[in-house]
């Protein structure tokens, strides 16, 4: 009489060699299907391809909008850093600043993103609650860039 373990170990090779079979059976039965799926579409088993409409070009600079919140007084240092990458005509987005800006910028330069002054915050009756006023202003800054419609094609916005 056999032993119990050569009966498991014929059994094992037998599974192996029909999981094998199947494996390349269903790659390529599968692989057919969905190059004859575009053709023919009378098998139920045939996966449809869906064509997708038209398609998007790459992002490029004009799908990005750029939210940038800062301070009056931070601007006189900060603003050779956007110098740097702002581009006029090209790039779009708004600086929020906490007050107007001063003397000194005024008339604010054409190379500079246009500015935009936040509300108020004190106004708000939770002001005094407010531990940090700074995520407020850059949720602020969020919604009023919003309500200024000016996110045609935007597919990017940078907050800063």
């Amino acid at each position: 009489m056999s032993s119990p373990s050569y009966h498991t170990s014929i059994l094992c090779k037998y599974y192996l060699i029909i999981s094998l079979v199947a494996t390349f059976f269903m790659l390529f039965f599968f692989n057919l299907t969905y190059i004859s799926s575009q053709y023919v579409d009378s098998n139920i088993f045939t996966m449809k391809c869906e064509e997708a409409g038209p398609k998007e070009t790459t992002a490029n600079l004009s799908h990005l909008m750029f939210v940038l919140v800062g301070s009056s007084r931070a601007w006189k240092h900060r603003r050779t850093y956007i110098e740097s990458w702002w581009r006029p005509n090209a790039t779009r987005g708004n600086i929020f600043l906490d007050v107007e800006p001063s003397e000194e910028f005024r008339p604010w330069s054409p190379t500079f993103p246009p500015f935009k002054v936040n509300e108020d915050l004190r106004k708000l009756r939770i002001y005094p609650k407010l531990e940090n006023r700074v995520h407020i202003r850059i949720y602020r800054s969020i919604l009023e860039t919003y309500r200024l419609k000016q996110d045609d094609d935007v597919r990017w916005w940078l907050l800063s």
